[in-house]
């Protein structure tokens, strides 16, 4: 499954209940301002990070994406990788492609 974390925790027990194994977090900032600017909702980098320790919690293999802007999260790229030092995530970091 692949999703942005925010609404996830809600019905995560059931779908690894159902056989959800895996799953990819999209989440591009760790800053909350940046992340719900992104995703244009509010309080969703408290909710995705609650997601991404329950998954890891129920053994749900956790991959990270995260796609590096230039000049608005570019600086993160380390705070990614510190995530994985204490989670056993894999992050991924995803080339910006804009288009039009």
């Amino acid at each position: 499954m692949t999703t942005n974390g925010t609404l996830l925790k809600r019905k995560l027990d059931k779908l690894h209940q159902a056989g959800l194994s895996h799953v990819n977090i999209s989440i591009d900032s760790l800053v909350a301002a940046k992340n719900e600017f992104i995703t244009r909702r509010p309080n969703t980098t408290g909710a995705a990070l609650e997601t991404i320790d329950r998954c890891l919690a129920l053994g749900i293999i956790t991959k990270l994406n995260m796609v590096a802007m230039k000049n608005f999260n570019e600086d993160e790229v380390a705070d990614f990788v510190e995530l994985t030092k204490d989670r056993q995530v894999a992050v991924r970091f995803i080339e910006f492609m804009p288009f039009g």
